[in-house]
């Protein structure tokens, strides 16, 4: 009679577990694509912000070629990566620095993250040190729309890299949002399970009971 008990006790303990390993951990905001031009791009994405920036509400990412090498500030996050299909794959982060150009400040909007500038910087929110390739953002609140563009001739997406301007060809709208954190779900699993027992238990002690 006692196994039922404490199986609970030990899903709750390492829901609790989860829970304060992942209240720690970084919050992750994902690319949903909203609209596309030309039709045919694709885009894909997501940024991370560290525990300290996701609960002082706002975070930057800043870049400054020197010499051979990039100087980076990472202030609340931990990292980004981006791609318009068929551009390149740029990404980075606090561990991996790989000499892309990432230039933005972003604000907290409940699930979603405000685009607020700072993309100005070296021609774009992501460019690549020889600035044949980069991506450019234009926020309102939560929505972003990102031009790309390419020095590549033969590219569907040659010209400029601001969205709206006469020279750009690709851009993409859409929203950083935020992703569940896992350590959430074992306490709502637990919290599920806790609730059956409490239920079939007052129907045993409880005949005349309907059954629900």
């Amino acid at each position: 009679m006692k196994i039922i008990p404490a199986f609970v006790a030990f899903l709750f303990a390492a829901a609790l577990g989860g829970f304060a390993s992942s209240s720690n951990a970084d919050v992750i905001y994902t690319w949903k694509t909203l609209s596309a031009t030309p039709g045919s791009v694709t885009s894909n994405g997501s940024i991370s912000l560290t525990d300290s920036g996701f609960s002082q509400g706002t975070a930057q990412l800043s870049s400054d070629p020197i010499g051979g090498t990039v100087a980076y500030n990472f202030n609340g996050v931990e990292s980004v990566d981006f791609q318009i299909t068929p551009g390149p794959h740029y990404y980075i982060s606090s561990n991996d620095l790989t000499n892309i150009l990432f230039n933005f400040n972003v604000t907290v909007d409940n699930q979603y993250l405000d685009f607020t500038g700072g993309n100005q910087a070296y021609g774009g929110f992501a460019v690549d040190r020889g600035d044949s390739d980069a991506y450019y953002a234009i926020g309102s609140n939560d929505i972003w729309t990102i031009g790309y563009g390419s020095d590549n001739p033969s590219s569907p997406c040659y010209g400029g890299q601001v969205p709206g301007s006469g020279s750009n060809r690709c851009a993409v709208t859409g929203v950083f949002e935020d992703v569940p954190e896992p350590g959430t779900l074992p306490i709502l699993l637990v919290g599920l399970l806790v609730s059956g027992l409490v239920c079939g238990r007052r129907r045993r002690q409880d005949p005349a009971m309907p059954p629900g």
